[in-house]
């Protein structure tokens, strides 16, 4: 037993040097708060700098970039509307010309039917003008007719009848 008393005490002597008490224990905290503390300030420093740094250069960028881009937008905007109005000019050029072709040729063909159907009607007319003259016609030689034999009479009954 006596060698295992020894044996202990030896540990015990090896292991209670390294062991802190509770004064380094309180340095140690004191040490690490006060390195953290400078740390984070250190830290937040370059973070601040850093942030202001980049948030100036990446508004500096996006200004660039921005006024680039617009300008580039607004020419490829102002030559595809010019392209556009010049393509949608053609387009409605060429589609009035062969619309007014069209509408020309359909004109065309609506007035010689109408001018066919007046002929008809002329046509008809004359036939009726025709027959209205044989019948005014037949009728006049019947009229002189009459009226000379009345004329006639009228003077053969003249002859008789004393005055």
């Amino acid at each position: 037993m006596e060698t295992r008393m020894t044996a202990l005490e030896t540990r015990f002597d090896t292991i209670l040097p390294t062991l802190a008490t509770k004064e380094d224990l309180k340095n140690l905290e004191v040490k690490l708060t006060l390195a953290s503390k400078e740390d984070l300030k250190n830290l937040e420093d370059k973070l601040t700098l850093n942030s202001r740094e980049g948030l100036k250069n990446l508004e500096d960028k996006l200004t660039a970039s921005s006024k680039e881009g617009l300008k580039n937008l607004e020419d490829k905007l102002t030559a595809s509307s010019k392209e556009g109005l010049k393509n949608l000019e053609d387009k409605l050029t060429a589609s009035s010309k062969e619309g007014l072709k069209n509408l020309e040729d359909k004109l065309t063909i609506t007035i010689h039917q109408e001018v066919g159907s007046i002929r008809q009607e002329v046509g008809y007319m004359r036939e009726e003008v025709s027959s209205i003259r044989k019948e005014m016609t037949s009728n006049h030689w019947r009229m002189t007719l009459w009226t000379t034999t009345v004329v006639g009479l009228a003077f053969t009954i003249a002859k008789y009848v004393p005055a």
